[in-house]
């Protein structure tokens, strides 16, 4: 007698399936409740979000705790540390972080090895990032983090302190990438031997090699203080007598010798002021020869000479004198138009009102860009003031005709805020004479004013 075949019954697997997939659903809640109740009472006690996935879903109510009692969190991911505001977060979102160990191969770099973190949609979001750095970083005590813009490239933070292997710095939307990275310095120039009459003061400008080193703070010590006075790397004579400082920086020490003499008494004979001789050619003012560029001499609208050969030929010479130190220069922004103006002051005025872009943005017609005889060095940005290259072309731009357009504490004469990137050509002779004349502006040279009508 033949056994009957069992038939499948499909209704089973269907049930089995069903209950399977029931089994995946409870245990897949049962771990995102748990995770989220850690995350929650992590948030309660420490506020700190701490994830170990890229993709996070939280609880509507450990959103709510978050936007009601905090301004600011923090995300703990892959021992990195995002800071973001509280507004920001959402439910869900996913963590996207792209950084990696990279040689920088740009001017003033040089292949340094750097911690390199690309542009990703989480960098957008965050306002603060606490970053665990690579043991080539860790163990120095300072780092820099620079900002990476569509042109260029910004000192975002100078010589932040490494806290146990972590940096933590600002981010702005308006760099692209970042990276951090530690620049040694391998040597500085300082002059050796200083005569000075009493109450003379005398900046020191010391040259560093390389200009961007990391740990470039200078010390000074073992001087007569009632010889000598320094502040902010600039000597003050107080009485007559020799003394010797000792300059350090990392670990580099050298010696400076100073010899204080007293100044000899002299008649000083009154001196009429110079008068100068002021025409107006196509439009174009003119001083003894000298255009004039501000805000109370403007240019004609169609006036385009693009950057003028003279300028070119004389920023070359200084380019190559300048590698010759060590430093390197080079032109970020030369000739503006008209029109180019345009856009780019009534942007100024957009993002921060007109008063204040009219302390550092000129209007169309008046900009010393158009005129081609101006540029920025290296950048346009107050980062700069401190580095360097700024303080060698204080000290070496006239030699070539150039002088600092808007120096610091001629804000009033200018009618603009210091920029120490700012070179205008104006001869060597006028550059001469301005730079022995206490680097002063044109507008106090010249007694000329530079005031909008309006």
């Amino acid at each position: 007698m033949k056994r009957k075949k069992k038939r499948l019954r499909v209704d089973r697997i269907i049930y089995c399936l069903l209950v399977l997939l029931f089994i995946i659903f409870l245990i897949k809640l049962g771990s995102y409740s748990l995770s989220n109740l850690k995350i929650y009472n992590t948030v309660k006690e420490k506020n700190i979000i701490i994830v170990h996935k890229r993709k996070v879903r939280l609880w509507k109510k450990t959103i709510k705790y978050i936007k009601d009692n905090k301004n600011e969190t923090v995300i703990k991911y892959k021992k990195n540390y995002l800071y973001l505001y509280s507004s920001e977060l959402d439910n869900k979102f996913i963590i996207n972080l792209d950084i990696k160990k990279k040689k920088i191969n740009k001017p003033l770099f040089n292949n340094v090895k750097s911690l390199y973190i690309k542009d990703t949609d989480t960098l957008e979001k965050i306002n603060k990032l606490e970053i665990k750095l690579p043991m080539f970083l860790y163990k120095k005590k300072y780092v820099d983090v620079y900002g990476i813009t569509d042109n260029d490239i910004e000192l975002v933070q100078k010589r932040i302190k490494v806290n146990n292997k972590y940096v933590k710095f600002t981010l702005n939307n308006k760099y692209k990438d970042y990276f951090i990275t530690y620049i040694d310095l391998k040597d500085y120039n300082v002059k050796e031997n200083i005569n000075l009459k009493k109450d003379e003061l005398y900046d020191l400008s010391i040259i560093q090699n390389p200009s961007n080193a990391t740990d470039n703070k200078v010390y000074y010590s073992n001087y007569d203080k009632d010889i000598i006075s320094i502040n902010d790397d600039k000597i003050k004579a107080l009485k007559k007598g020799d003394t010797v400082i000792k300059v350090k920086i990392n670990d580099i020490i050298k010696e400076v010798k100073v010899n204080v003499v007293e100044e000899e008494k002299k008649v000083i004979k009154e001196e009429k002021k110079e008068k100068f001789d002021i025409t107006v050619k196509d439009g174009i003012t003119y001083v003894d020869g000298i255009m004039i560029v501000n805000k109370t001499y403007s240019l004609p609208k169609d006036y385009n000479p693009g950057l003028q050969k003279v300028y070119k030929d004389a920023f070359t010479q200084m380019q190559s004198a300048a590698k010759l130190d060590n430093i390197n220069l080079f032109i970020a922004s030369g000739f503006r138009s008209y029109d180019d103006q345009v856009k780019l002051y009534n942007a100024y005025v957009k993002e921060d009102g007109k008063e204040k872009a009219d302390t550092y943005s000129a209007r169309p017609g008046y900009s010393e860009h158009q005129s081609g005889l101006a540029a920025d060095i290296n950048t346009a940005a107050s980062w700069f003031d401190d580095t360097q290259e700024a303080k060698w072309l204080k000290q070496n731009c006239y030699k070539y005709g150039f002088i600092i357009r808007y120096p610091k504490g001629e804000e009033k004469y200018t009618g603009y805020k210091y920029e120490s990137w700012h070179l205008r050509y104006v001869g060597k002779e006028l550059a001469k004479k301005i730079h022995d004349n206490n680097d002063i502006s044109l507008e106090h040279y010249f007694n000329i004013t530079s005031v909008y009508k309006d």
